[in-house]
């Protein structure tokens, strides 16, 4: 297994918690949009509405691109796509419950305080903090877009290099979204 991200600290907390539980778990920092690993793979997962963080079109066809040159013939690319206000009447609308995590005596947390729609997707602000041993608390704020994307549209994105397979669905739970799973073979 590979894991890629673009901020180094996530992907040295991910190989120290893998060394720590004797997994083999290579890392790689990359921007999914450019990313070399010098092999081909035959699966490659895209969790947690990453396709919808790329800023658009542009941002999902380079990630296309460089999944397709990194799959093996009949390789296939699973990405996890969400729209937080699927089905939920705007009355009813409130944002997820914080992430928490405790870690060293630091607690850490990341509050989810407004989500809104705006033109090119779904905004949604959060308070993120930090509790040192000794009580201390940092705290910024952060706002991540999520790109409106539907299935058929990432389908029809990936064009000739893919072939679209059956869908699958990741059930809405208390704490998260649900997704819908676009599943592409490589041709």
């Amino acid at each position: 297994m590979t894991a890629l991200d673009s901020d180094p600290a996530l992907v040295a907390a991910l190989a120290s918690r893998a060394r720590e539980r004797d997994l083999r778990v290579r890392t790689s920092v990359g921007d999914a949009r450019s990313f070399e690993l010098g092999r081909t793979v035959a699966l490659a997962i895209a969790p947690m509405q990453v396709v919808q963080l790329l800023g658009g079109e542009p941002g999902r066809a380079a990630l296309l691109r460089h999944v397709r040159a990194h799959l093996e013939p009949g390789g296939v690319f699973a990405a996890a796509l969400a729209d937080p206000f699927e089905d939920i009447p705007s009355e009813e609308l409130l944002p997820p419950m914080p992430d928490v995590r405790e870690a060293e005596g630091w607690v850490f947390s990341s509050t989810p305080i407004a989500m809104r729609t705006e033109p090119s997707g779904t905004a949604i602000d959060r308070l993120r903090q930090a509790v040192s041993p000794d009580g201390r608390l940092m705290e910024s704020m952060a706002t991540i877009v999520l790109d409106r994307l539907l299935p058929e549209q990432l389908e029809a994105e990936a064009g000739g290099a893919f072939r679209a397979l059956s869908r699958r669905s990741v059930p809405e739970t208390d704490g998260y979204v649900g997704s819908t799973v676009v599943v592409l073979e490589a041709v």
